[in-house]
């Protein structure tokens, strides 16, 4: 399974906070002619979230469309309501390069 760092920020009511940017591991678990799945980790501290994203694969736009997720903390299961991945991105005085942009259906802080 081949492992892949990034940054990760989640976004709750459009409030990009530096605090809820964090380093996360990804690999992908399933992949066929239709869906992948990939798999996230975060563990920071106390913290431990577990995200799995699932992806439409779209052979006319020649890329992977979000479908669903969900994402893991304390036993709980929260949605993940979209997905995006940027080349970099600012978060108040602070820039990142390869972040993910997870919108969450709850606060989860």
């Amino acid at each position: 399974m081949n492992k892949n760092k990034h940054w990760i920020i989640f976004d709750y009511n459009n409030e990009l906070k530096k605090e809820n940017v964090y380093k996360c591991h990804s690999c992908i678990i399933f992949k066929n002619d239709s869906h992948v799945i990939v798999y996230k980790n975060i563990k920071k501290d106390d913290i431990k979230i577990d995200i799995f994203i699932t992806y439409f694969r779209s052979p006319e736009w020649n890329m992977d469309l979000f479908l669903r997720g969900f994402l893991y903390k304390n036993g709980k299961e929260y949605e993940i309501t979209g997905i995006t991945m940027f080349k970099s991105l600012q978060v108040e005085d602070s820039g990142y390069d390869r972040i993910a942009l997870c919108r969450i259906s709850n606060n989860i802080f």
